[in-house]
């Protein structure tokens, strides 16, 4: 699955639920890594009706620091060019992401793809400002439904 370029989890969740309204599906077991935990998460918060078991796996709680970290660039997006704006994310996989991934050739060969012509500019914009949307988590307790977190990690010498 790619992501839409949707500027907002409620707009990712609204594509979801619709979808499952149509194929007439009323509870779900969703499990999300990376952006698509944080989309599990959210869809936890704001549709608990419909998630029986949720599995959040590396990813992040909602927070600011991604914001807090990026805001300023994040606010130029749109003026960038779809090339610069690739080129940096090509950076950042090589000089952070993959290193954290242990130097995963996969998660490497994975990313690059994406930076060069799987993801539009438009699509690395909607996905910038869904993982900086906040919202607050729902309490798994008070549906009577599990979920479990998934914390991965890769640790070097």
């Amino acid at each position: 699955m790619t992501y839409p370029p949707v500027n907002s989890l409620a707009g990712l969740s609204r594509g979801i639920t619709e979808i499952l309204k149509k194929e007439n599906i009323y509870s779900v077991y969703v499990l999300g890594t990376s952006l698509g935990g944080y989309l599990a998460q959210y869809l936890v918060a704001e549709h608990p009706e419909i998630v029986k078991k949720a599995v959040f796996a590396n990813t992040f709680p909602p927070n600011d620091i991604i914001l807090e970290k990026n805001g300023r660039l994040g606010s130029l997006l749109p003026y960038l060019p779809e090339w610069l704006i690739m080129k940096s994310f090509r950076g950042s996989i090589l000089n952070s992401v993959v290193p954290a991934a242990n130097n995963s050739e996969l998660v490497k060969a994975f990313l690059l793809e994406q930076s060069y012509g799987l993801m539009s500019k438009a699509q690395f914009i909607g996905r910038y400002r869904c993982v900086v949307d906040p919202f607050t988590p729902g309490d798994p307790e008070s549906h009577g439904n599990e979920y479990t977190r998934i914390i991965e990690g890769f640790f070097s010498e």
